[in-house]
């Protein structure tokens, strides 16, 4: 009985060394993002001071490299979704996955803008030289506008998201609050912050 099971135990490890590595430094897929409310924001981290959470940092963006994370952003957020639904996750959870996913979208289509912009320029030095038509600068011209009005709805998308997400954050500190699992600061917290993110 006892050779049986290291018979078993043996074939166990000899199974899990023939598994695929993952990387230690990588989160895995199921793991919730937690963020708490209370840590106070790096002022030097992006997002924070006079731009906005969603923007996209000064720095040439890979177009495919952010449209996989933004595809990678959406997935999680309606696996979150389904989890949360069936009471495995929080509703913070899934709204931070949502809105995880809304900004990676706008970061991709921001990528798209400059990166279209710049074959547009490019395409117009060439066909000042005579080497490209005028279609295909007016072609390119028309890929542009559609980039930027997407680019549009995507960042109207994730302002009016963070909006509500934070109106349901102040809701939830305000019910804490009353319940006395929460503090007057936390509430005046998150009423500045929907305050913040409100169009003025």
């Amino acid at each position: 009985m006892r050779s049986a099971a290291v018979i078993l135990l043996l074939g166990g490890l000899l199974h899990a060394q023939d598994l695929p590595k993952r990387d230690p430094n990588q989160p895995l897929e199921f793991e919730p993002n937690l963020q708490l409310y209370d840590v106070k924001p790096d002022p030097k981290a992006p997002g924070n001071g006079k731009v906005e959470p969603w923007a996209t940092p000064d720095v040439p963006v890979d177009v495919e490299k952010s449209k996989s994370a933004a595809e990678r952003a959406r997935r999680k957020a309606e696996r979150w979704q389904k989890l949360q639904k069936s009471g495995v996750l929080s509703k913070v959870e899934a709204e931070q996955a949502i809105g995880a996913a809304n900004r990676a979208s706008v970061r991709y289509q921001q990528a798209r803008i400059a990166q279209l912009t710049a074959e547009l320029e490019a395409l117009k030095q060439r066909a000042s030289r005579g080497e490209a038509s005028a279609d295909l600068v007016q072609s390119a011209e028309s890929a542009l506008e559609t980039a930027k009005r997407l680019a549009e709805e995507a960042e109207g998308t994730a302002k009016q998201t963070e909006v509500e997400f934070a109106q349901n954050n102040l809701e939830r500190e305000r019910k804490m609050a009353a319940a006395g699992i929460g503090s007057k600061r936390q509430v005046e917290r998150a009423a500045a912050k929907l305050e913040q993110l409100k169009p003025k």
